[in-house]
């Protein structure tokens, strides 16, 4: 289980790369969740961390948040264009 070092590390790296960037596009796999809309445009504001959940806060009011579970991993690709799906 991720302990609280390791959520603020997590959330300060976050926050140094990707705060002020465009979210180019957005896809939800869950089927459960089709009423999220695409973030495409939007930018980071700033992210932060409560707990065990890194809240990603966008330009538009809107934030991410996602739990990091209990193996406190949070995998991202930097182009997905070049990696194989």
């Amino acid at each position: 289980m991720p302990e609280l070092p390791e959520e603020e590390i997590l959330s300060r790296q976050l926050r140094s790369k990707i705060s002020g960037r465009e979210v180019l596009s957005s896809k939800v796999y869950d089927h459960k969740l089709v009423d999220i809309k695409n973030i495409g445009g939007r930018r980071v504001i700033t992210v932060e961390h409560n707990s065990k959940m890194i809240n990603i806060f966008l330009d538009d009011g809107n934030s991410i948040s996602v739990h990091l579970r209990t193996t406190g991993r949070f995998l991202w690709r930097e182009n997905a264009a070049k990696q194989k799906t």
